[in-house]
């Protein structure tokens, strides 16, 4: 019989019936002013008032029909105790199934009787077969056995006949315990039907009178609510009218207001016409009043030049006597008092003279003084003239400028907007003359190249004493582990030796990515492993503003005519075997002059070079900024180092009118990352992840003290050819080594089957990057250079597998980042990845250590996968 689907119990109701509840309460205590208090604002306040008023009457209304909708659904709540009666019935169908069960055994029993019946007829067949076997005997004996064959054979059938009537019986016998087994059953559920309906019919009736007892009063308590919303209400649109009748007072006076308020715009418009007709009458009184004006000016102008003319007059006399006397004092210069009065005396007398003569001879004055006046008469009447000319001229004028005022005022502002566009056209002149002046100088400094290498050619590390490396790989990386200790900072040695790993295959991945939680030691790693490992080491901040290589290498600053360099770019030079810049040299054969500095500039450089030694970058906070707006270029030439034998070299550009430089990207320069993943920074793209290891830390297990920093002296620098020695010690091509990284091919193929189903499937540079990885790796490279007698296959195998388990962490893991862990891609691509590397049933995988770590990226509240954590470095050997 099928079971029925479950449906909700009581609890889960009376779940749903507090959550009504609570609704209800909700309603209760909301207030309609939240509604319409953003709308005051826009309304002026009688308005508002009047809205507010009515919009509180429909939110009251609104808010009581919300409540009945409560009430009815409390109601309707009611029906998940009808379920639960339901649920008693899916109990009686589960009895119903124990009784098919037990019915199930009986056929059991029944089959178990068919079998002895099986049996039977087996011995039946046993009986026929002796029988076939016995006649044949008769046939082939001799005549004198004939009558005591037969007598055989009687005795045969006699008890096949005998074996048939106990089988006959057996089947009666079979008959009657199955009816009597079926009447029990019967019994049985009957009895058990009986009892179950008088206990779902007592249950029912209980639980009926409890629901009925509980949705009163819940209905009670709605109708209590109810009762007093509606009081409150009662009171509120009591409130609502006094204040409409307000309203309607106000809104009379506003009118009262309004009408005023049109009287006064219709006094205002006639007092406007007549402003305007005064206006009309201004411009005759301003000409009439010029006119009396002028006049006026003229009959002014026309005295003061009549004083004027007098007034000169007596001046010129005034000079005249002037004159006089001072020819007197120089002519009594020296003469006595007697002296001068005598020649006073005689002047006197000759003025009576004169002056007698002058009387004597009256027509000759008249004359002269008429002569005199008529010139005068002559030169007024010019100046009379001259007037009623300016007079005229000025009449125009006036009439010009009255015409032209407006006209005036145009010309004045184009004036100044011509005034303002001559001073920026200035300021753009002299700005232009600047930059002339700046690349003029640019071209015409011949010792410009040279000056700019000049920043580059400083060594950057001073040259420090080489290192007699007479130790293994192994057991030096077990040195700089013991050192850290001492140091007082403790890395996990399987983390060492994976960092170690994915700096030597550099050409399959050029740049190695720390990640892991803040303050875990990411930059202290490859800082501490280059200083007791004897490796140059330069760490740079990055900054979220790079956008391009020139933050790495330094930019030409045109403003000071220089380059500037970077700490980076100076490094790297020392590290550079000059190749490029010598096919440079033979580039510009042509030119002397670039010839002779690019000379200068590699003797220069000779002293300070360490291309015998190794070089480690470290971009701290790499994700700062956009990876690939600063580091494209460079991973991309990075990798390009693995297929080509020429000099691989990045251009950096000197400045306008000068050859880039090539700076070579040489095999022992190594470049290392870490990264935070938080609101400030970048994810990494699928380019940097395929050309790169990614490392995580694990978090720590627990917090340890470190209350002092003991200082180890740093270790002599390694040579390049000890670290070349330990590339060449690779065991990709040993028979040990490929016979077991076939299966791991094998399984990372299956997985990328898997992984092209959620759109992120491998390509050739991850398989070769895993091998690679796999054959480097210190641990793989002591198991299997081993001799014969000391070969241990279970060393070996541990030691490979735990370098494809790291392989897989760096390479495989982060392109699986962000799949959705349910539904059909967990199906198909989740499960199956998790099948290859754990087994079908969490044995014989590929990977096992990595087993809590794919639980942990599976399990989040993101539903997608993010791997996070490193619990597989947690177990040291």
């Amino acid at each position: 019989m099928a079971k029925k689907k479950n449906n909700p119990n009581v609890s889960t109701k009376k779940d749903n019936i507090e959550k009504l509840k609570e609704r209800m309460k909700a309603a209760k205590v909301k207030s309609a002013e939240v509604q319409w208090q953003d709308l005051l604002s826009t309304m002026s306040e009688d308005e508002a008032k009047l809205f507010v008023s009515q919009l509180d009457i429909i939110a009251k209304e609104n808010e009581l029909a919300e409540r009945e909708r409560t009430v009815k659904e409390i109601q309707e709540g009611f029906t998940g105790i009808e379920n639960e009666l339901d649920r008693r019935d899916d109990e009686q169908n589960e009895i119903q199934v124990g009784l098919d069960d037990r019915e199930s055994a009986v056929q059991s029993r029944e089959s178990a009787v068919s079998g002895r019946e099986g049996e039977a007829d087996k011995r039946d067949t046993d009986l026929m077969n002796r029988e076939r076997d016995i006649i044949s005997r008769e046939t082939n004996a001799e005549n004198e056995f004939a009558t005591q064959n037969r007598a055989a054979l009687d005795a045969l059938r006699k008890r096949k006949e005998e074996l048939n009537k106990e089988i006959a019986e057996l089947e009666q016998k079979k008959i009657a315990r199955e009816d009597d087994i079926d009447s029990q059953i019967e019994t049985l559920r009957a009895a058990r039907m009986s009892t179950l309906d008088e206990e779902i019919a007592r249950f029912d009736k209980e639980r009926r009178v409890a629901a009925q007892a509980e949705a009163d009063q819940i209905v009670a308590t709605a109708k209590e609510v109810v009762k007093t919303q509606k009081a409150s209400i009662d009171a509120e649109m009591k409130a609502l009218n006094e204040k409409a009748s307000k309203l309607d007072s106000q809104k009379l006076e506003q009118e009262k207001t309004a009408t005023e308020l049109a009287t006064r715009e219709m006094n205002l418009q006639f007092g406007e016409d007549e402003l305007k007709t005064e206006k009309e009458g201004i411009q005759d009184q301003i000409t009439a009043e010029v006119d009396r004006r002028s006049g006026a000016i003229q009959f002014e102008l026309t005295r003061l030049k009549k004083d004027k003319e007098h007034l000169k007059k007596r001046l010129d006399e005034c000079e005249k006597r002037l004159e006089a006397y001072q020819d007197q004092e120089r002519e009594a210069d020296g003469m006595t008092m007697s002296e001068l009065l005598e020649k006073l005396s005689f002047a006197n007398g000759e003025i009576e003279r004169l002056e007698s003569e002058l009387n004597a001879r009256p027509d000759e004055v008249l004359h002269a003084e008429y002569k005199i006046k008529a010139e005068k008469y002559d030169e007024l009447d010019t100046k009379y003239i001259r007037l009623l000319e300016e007079h005229s001229d000025l009449e125009r004028q006036q009439m010009q400028w009255m015409l032209t005022t407006s006209q005036l005022e145009t010309v004045r502002e184009k004036c100044l907007i011509a005034e303002k566009r001559r001073e920026a056209l200035q300021a753009s002149i002299e700005k232009y003359e600047q930059e002339v002046n700046r690349f003029r100088s640019l071209y015409e400094q011949p010792k410009e190249l040279s000056g700019r290498l000049e920043s580059i050619e400083a060594p950057y590390f001073k040259k420090r004493d080489m290192a007699t490396i007479s130790m293994s790989e192994t057991e030096w990386l077990d040195k700089i582990c013991k050192n850290c200790e001492e140091a007082g900072i403790k890395f996990n040695q399987r983390l060492l030796y994976s960092f170690h790993t994915a700096l030597k295959t550099a050409d399959w991945s050029p740049v190695t990515v720390l990640a892991g939680v803040s303050g875990t030691g990411k930059s202290l790693l490859p800082e501490y492993y280059c200083r007791f490992g004897g490796i140059y080491f330069m760490s740079m901040a990055v900054q979220p503003d790079w956008d391009s290589p020139q933050s790495l290498f330094g930019y030409f600053n045109s403003v000071d005519n220089r380059f500037n360099p970077t700490n980076l770019l100076k490094a790297m030079v020392q590290f550079s075997e000059m190749g490029s810049i010598k096919h440079l040299a033979e580039k510009y054969a042509a030119d002397p002059a670039i010839v002779t500095s690019l000379s200068n500039h590699m003797s220069k450089l000779e002293g300070g070079k360490l291309t015998d030694s190794l070089y480690i970058v470290l971009l701290d906070e790499m994700n700062l900024a956009h990876v690939e707006l600063y580091f494209s270029d460079m991973l991309s030439k990075l990798e390009r180092r693995r297929n080509s034998d020429d000099e691989i070299d990045v251009e950096i550009d000197l400045g306008a009118g000068m050859p880039k430089y090539p700076l070579e990207l040489n095999d022992n320069i190594m470049w290392v990352g870490t990264m935070n993943e938080d609101e400030t920074t970048k994810s990494l793209s699928d380019k940097v992840l395929d050309r790169g290891n990614l490392l995580s830390f694990p978090r720590p297990k627990e917090f340890i003290s470190r209350t002092k920093t003991t200082t180890i002296e740093a270790a002599s620098m390694l040579p390049k050819s000890t670290w070349q020695s330990w590339l060449d010690d690779n065991v990709i091509e040993e028979e040990r080594f490929t016979s077991r990284i076939e299966k791991y091919k094998k399984g990372l193929e299956t997985v990328n089957e898997a992984m092209e189903f959620a759109g992120r499937a491998l390509g050739h540079r991850v398989w070769q990057s895993i091998e690679s990885y796999t054959a480097n790796h210190p641990k793989v490279i002591a198991a299997i250079k081993v001799d014969d007698g000391n070969f241990d296959a279970v060393v070996c195998d541990i030691a490979m597998q735990e370098a494809f388990e790291e392989a897989l962490v760096h390479k495989v893991m982060p392109k699986l980042r962000g799949i959705e862990t349910d539904g059909e891609t967990k199906i198909q691509c989740i499960d199956k990845i998790e099948n290859v590397l754990f087994g079908p049933n969490g044995n014989d995988g590929l990977a096992p250590g990595l087993q809590a770590d794919f639980e942990h990226a599976i399990k989040n509240a993101y539903e997608t996968f993010i791997w996070s954590s490193a619990k597989y470095l947690e177990v040291e050997e």
